[in-house]
């Protein structure tokens, strides 16, 4: 009944559901396959990357993926000019990430793309190695720093990100607060991109659509009220 409810709601305005709140129908690993349940599970309406064991169903909670083995999670589907909405929760120093323009086989590895960064920034760096201010939440990852100095970020708990794609105009949105603003296709952020790890992916930030992706990093995130308003 809930997921019924949240459907609804969604599709006032536009809005389609992307997570309809029980499965991961609609889903995909970035390789094309199906992903174990140690990987990503939906638990209590959540999607969640690398589960608890204690968290997950009884027939899956003996599966368990190894720690240095992540796989990437995107949709079917390709979108170009959108809003997309979702809320986010991070464990102490976890790190995800929603990513788009997402095209396998298109740049040197299958998930590089834009990425709207999520990290426990205060933590993260404490338990693994330092970052630094274009690789903290909202961030567009190593390119543009968020400024969430009004966002009112709470990494453990729901966060509202939203990503805009209106031709070149890229918005990041935490909380319901603009935090970074760039034209993809100006001189300056083709500098950026020069000084940056996407410097030999030659096209990056230029394409017209892709895939939505939930990246996995092996740690825990969690997802819900995945919502997509194409523009």
């Amino acid at each position: 009944m809930a997921a019924a409810c949240m459907m609804a709601v969604a599709c006032s305005g536009g809005w389609q559901p992307l997570f309809d709140g029980q499965s991961l129908e609609g889903w995909i690993g970035v390789d094309g396959q199906e992903l174990p349940a140690s990987y990503w599970s939906v638990v209590d309406g959540v999607i969640v990357s690398h589960p608890k064991l204690a968290e997950q169903p009884a027939e899956i909670g003996d599966i368990e993926a190894p720690a240095d083995d992540t796989r990437d999670l995107m949709t079917r589907s390709v979108y170009g000019n959108f809003k997309l909405k979702a809320q986010f929760r991070l464990e102490e120093g976890s790190n995800g990430g929603i990513k788009y323009f997402i095209n396998p086989g298109r740049f040197r590895g299958p998930s590089i793309g834009f990425e709207y960064q999520i990290i426990d920034d205060a933590t993260f760096g404490k338990l693994h190695f330092k970052i630094n201010n274009v690789q903290t939440t909202a961030s567009l990852y190593d390119l543009l720093s968020a400024n969430k100095t009004k966002a009112n970020f709470r990494p453990y708990e729901w966060n509202d990100a939203m990503i805009v794609v209106d031709g070149g105009r890229v918005e990041h949105w935490l909380n319901g607060v603009k935090v970074l603003e760039i034209d993809r296709f100006s001189e300056s952020f083709d500098r950026l991109v020069v000084n940056s790890k996407f410097c030999n992916d030659e096209g990056f930030g230029k394409l017209d659509s892709g895939h939505i992706l939930l990246q996995d990093h092996g740690c825990t995130v969690y997802y819900r009220n995945i919502m997509i308003k194409e523009i």
